[in-house]
């Protein structure tokens, strides 16, 4: 992963950002990304590494969304103290013997539709480090013809006095 340091985000601004960059692709889906939780306004942790995190499994919803569906965008603070962040589609969603490697770099579940999406396979591998980079955690929860729920938990990071 690259190089970071810790600094304070807002979450809002993320989101705003978020709808942003994916407007078109939104747009040309119909698709809805809706975003809800009781997250700190603020979280203390790295941009170069929080913003991909997110962006990389907002984006693999949208992509993997049936039209005219809706891709949640949930934050909510654990009673640790940790940050829990899930991205909800209601895609095609993954076959459990695929789910297993799932993270894994270049790792494609369907071929043929990953040419056609333009995707790299790099995208969850990132997350995953990025993740485990950052102290925390990621899992997947996926029914195929229901939809994937990935689940990014990190810990607290208190500011250096």
């Amino acid at each position: 992963p690259p190089s970071y340091e810790l600094q304070p985000l807002k979450l809002a601004t993320i989101f705003e950002q978020l709808q942003e960059s994916f407007r078109h692709l939104l747009a040309e889906k119909q698709v809805q990304l809706r975003f809800e939780g009781d997250a700190p306004e603020t979280w203390y942790t790295s941009r170069e590494l929080f913003y991909p995190i997110v962006k990389n499994l907002v984006e693999n919803a949208i992509q993997y969304s049936p039209q005219k569906s809706e891709v949640l965008l949930h934050w909510e603070e654990t009673p640790t103290g940790a940050l829990k962040l899930s991205v909800q589609d209601q895609g095609i969603g993954i076959e459990q013997e695929d789910q297993a490697r799932i993270f894994e770099r270049f790792y494609r579940v369907d071929k043929a539709r990953a040419r056609h999406s333009g995707g790299t396979g790099l995208g969850l591998a990132i997350v995953k480090d990025y993740t485990e980079s950052l102290g925390g955690s990621v899992k997947l929860d996926s029914h195929p013809g229901v939809g994937s729920r990935f689940t990014v938990l990190l810990p607290r990071n208190v500011p250096h006095q």
